[in-house]
């Protein structure tokens, strides 16, 4: 998370110089935990780094290193050689995938019925279990706050006239249709979902996570994911995984 907060004392004077109403108590509230979660640093896994070169068909990972983050110290791991066939790995990938249902529409002059497997990673990626769940927990206090702003509507416009005078044919249009609706929408209680996916990149060497956007339209392939997993245990079964434990794969 970045390290200046909406609800910190700097974002409220800012707001205040630029005639911008601050944000309610509510938002406050709620960034108050978000910060005290994003704050909870337990010390970092190994990152692990594969050095390895790609070359032709083959992918040569002679060695990794391993990196202790918590207190900015390295401690090199040396790993078992590994050479994987780079091209029985993405044939045994995409097959699986064409025949599982993890697939989306080919596009473009092709027929409405045709389809591509989806764009899927040929291996599982290290990731930190401590940053997965803290992010976890951060993401039910993040869609509150996404629903709060999205109910404040003085707050959204004053916050937003700047950009809609420049980006008229989106921002701007959302901002009428805003206001064009308001009477309407006045009339009775508004019952909404939003369906929310928050993108994080883990940061090297501090083994934090950075949050870079939240999308509330683009979830599409979340349903997915279970999918992913089941692909890689499969092609770990069939061996291009030789020094890989399959007990660390999700379930």
């Amino acid at each position: 998370m970045p390290a200046t907060l909406p609800a910190s004392r700097q974002a409220l004077a800012a707001a205040n110089r630029h005639g911008r109403r601050p944000p309610p108590p509510s938002h406050r509230r709620i960034a108050a935990e978000v910060a005290a979660v994003a704050a909870s640093r337990s010390p970092s896994p190994a990152l692990i780094r594969p050095l390895g070169l790609a070359q032709g068909a083959w992918l040569q990972l002679p060695r990794t290193t391993a990196r202790m983050a918590a207190h900015g110290e390295s401690d090199p791991v040396d790993a078992a050689d590994a050479v994987i066939n780079m091209d029985a790995l993405v044939n045994d990938a995409t097959m699986w995938a064409n025949q599982h249902g993890m697939l989306m529409g080919l596009g473009g002059s092709a027929p409405s019925v045709a389809c591509i497997h989806a764009p899927l990673a040929a291996q599982p990626v290290y990731f930190p279990k401590e940053r997965f769940m803290q992010a976890k927990t951060l993401m039910p206090l993040l869609a509150v706050i996404m629903d709060e702003v999205a109910r404040d509507e003085a707050y959204l416009e004053a916050t937003l006239a700047a950009a809609a005078e420049s980006d008229t044919e989106f921002t701007g249009r959302l901002l009428a249709l805003l206001r064009a609706s308001r009477r309407a929408r006045a009339k009775a209680p508004e019952l909404a979902l939003a369906i929310l996916r928050s993108d994080y990149m883990l940061d090297v060497p501090s083994g934090t996570f950075l949050q870079v956007e939240m999308n509330t339209i683009a979830s599409s392939f979340g349903c997915l994911s279970s999918l992913a997993t089941r692909l890689h245990k499969y092609l770990h079964g069939r061996g291009h995984y030789k020094d890989m434990d399959a007990s660390a794969l999700p379930d």
